[in-house]
């Protein structure tokens, strides 16, 4: 399931084709991330934002600052003064790096190899970060195949004969 994003209301639409840069009528809160958990989910929502918005890639970085708490607060005046260009790659890259889970060097096998230990709804949070790290490199369509193929035994067996086409 894709992460939760803030409500998203519409006010309007406006439909102009020939002018990307003119904002959509949307009402949307931007999300807030204090550095206490993964920053994933907060990224993604991030750019749902940016997207709904048009907002300008030369604009993000510091539209994302301005919504850090805390920790995280912190941590991105040190990023703001060290890295003037605002390049949004790089601050995804360095949040994730500073706040995400244990970088690894092989997020595909991470994928691959992950098996169930524990209850079905800690091995689909774990699927869907790994999903989340991979998604370059993996297709929709073996998104379901991959996450049958790390639960246990029992229940893998019984969701196969079901023949799920989705992870939804």
């Amino acid at each position: 399931m894709p992460p939760m994003c803030p409500a998203q209301t519409p006010l309007g639409s406006f439909h102009d084709n020939n002018n990307s840069n003119v904002p959509r009528y949307t009402k949307l809160t931007f999300p807030t991330y204090d550095g206490s958990t993964n920053p994933l989910i907060w990224l993604q929502c991030c750019e749902h934002f940016f997207w709904h918005q048009r907002t300008h890639p030369e604009e993000r970085v510091s539209l994302a600052g301005f919504h850090l708490l805390d920790e995280a607060l912190l941590w991105y005046s040190q990023f703001d003064s060290a890295h003037l260009d605002h390049d949004w790659e790089l601050f995804k890259e360095s949040c994730l790096l500073r706040f995400g889970a244990p970088a690894c060097s092989n997020p595909l096998g991470d994928l691959v190899n992950l098996k169930q230990t524990g209850s079905i709804e800690e091995y689909q949070k774990q699927f869907q970060e790994c999903l989340a790290r991979t998604s370059l490199f993996v297709r929709p369509s073996q998104h379901v195949h991959l996450f049958i193929a790390g639960l246990v035994e029992a229940l893998r067996l019984e969701v196969e004969l079901q023949g799920p086409s989705s992870l939804d």
